[in-house]
């Protein structure tokens, strides 16, 4: 993945048949007794954050997570 990315290779959009990018993330309370998960409409669960990067550069978690930065 890091020589393809170095080789300019289209990583950020499931174009590229042979590899993209996906990010994933569980974002838990300071006292890891709660975690933030989103309802996926597709298969009906609750869900960890993430997915396919869509073109997007910066994978962070915070657009599904709410938007908010965390600290």
């Amino acid at each position: 993945m890091l020589r393809r990315l170095r080789n300019g290779d289209d990583l950020y959009t499931r174009d590229n048949p042979v590899a993209h990018l996906t990010t994933s993330a569980w974002v838990v309370s300071p006292g890891r007794n709660w975690a933030l998960m989103a309802y996926h409409n597709l298969y009906g669960a609750r869900a960890w954050l993430g997915g396919h990067a869509g073109g997007q550069r910066d994978l962070g978690c915070r657009h599904e997570g709410g938007g908010r930065k965390a600290a």
